[in-house]
């Protein structure tokens, strides 16, 4: 005897209708946040006023005019992916302290100041001679930057860790950035080496001494897709010793 099917019916509609709001976890949820921007606000990264390493090599001139004049952010972006870096560059620290085993082959999270400009070197491996700045990143982008190559802050920033690095008596002879995938695996990490080259740096703070002797009102933009990066963009602002507009002296 052959079965019957049963016969199809449709599924049940999907029940489009809001999910009912929990007030006591959007409370916990609204206290958790809050906290969590507050932290990062006030690390020490976040109210560092003397202008640092990773950031001379803009090539928006006015938003290194207004760092290197101290004017307070106006534009505080979600702390999010930031923070995820952070405890990535925490992570890398504590691995290299660990394999470095007192031998000082390598130098950790070591803080440096070249012409003035301080920073912190990721790593120096003494063994290669190379200096290595972590950078956090998705597969995406990552896929970008093999095309188009580092920003050129990234590549100022690492050129002035060798520098200093050589100032104190130690021989680096490459930088390197090295890009970790969030979203992916280790083998899909990608690094961009140079030479070490001293005139990078000097050209950099060469450029900012220029322009910390000229108000940041003063100085042209370099608009670009970034903009909305920038702690100090400020749309639709007129008042340009406060805040940019992203366009050169025009409110957007």
């Amino acid at each position: 005897m052959t079965a019957t099917a049963a016969p199809w019916t449709a599924p049940p509609p999907v029940d489009q209708s809001p999910a009912p709001v929990d007030p006591i976890a959007y409370a916990a949820l609204a206290v958790v946040t809050n906290l969590i921007e507050l932290g990062a606000a006030t690390a020490p990264r976040s109210v560092q006023l003397t202008i640092g390493s990773s950031e001379i090599g803009y090539e928006c001139p006015r938003r290194i005019a207004y760092r290197a004049a101290g004017v307070p952010a106006t534009n505080l972006r979600d702390p999010l992916r930031s923070l995820v870096g952070l405890g990535m560059h925490e992570a890398m620290a504590e691995l290299f302290r660990r394999l470095d085993a007192r031998s000082g082959r390598f130098l950790v999270e070591f803080p440096v100041t070249y012409r003035g400009v301080p920073g912190t070197v990721d790593l120096y491996d003494r063994w290669t001679h190379r200096v290595i700045d972590w950078k956090t990143s998705t597969k995406s982008k990552i896929r970008h930057l093999r095309q188009v190559g580092p920003p050129p802050a990234s590549r100022v920033q690492v050129q002035v860790y060798a520098a200093a690095l050589a100032e104190l008596g130690e021989t680096p002879r490459e930088v390197a950035l090295v890009y970790l995938p969030l979203d992916g695996e280790l083998d899909q990490t990608w690094a961009w080496v140079r030479a070490a080259d001293p005139l990078i740096a000097n050209e950099a703070i060469d450029r900012l001494d220029r322009l910390r002797e000229q108000p940041p009102a003063d100085v042209d933009a370099k608009p670009d897709r970034l903009c909305p990066w920038c702690s100090h963009y400020r749309p639709g602002s007129t008042d340009l010793t406060v805040g940019c507009p992203g366009r050169n002296g025009d409110p957007a």
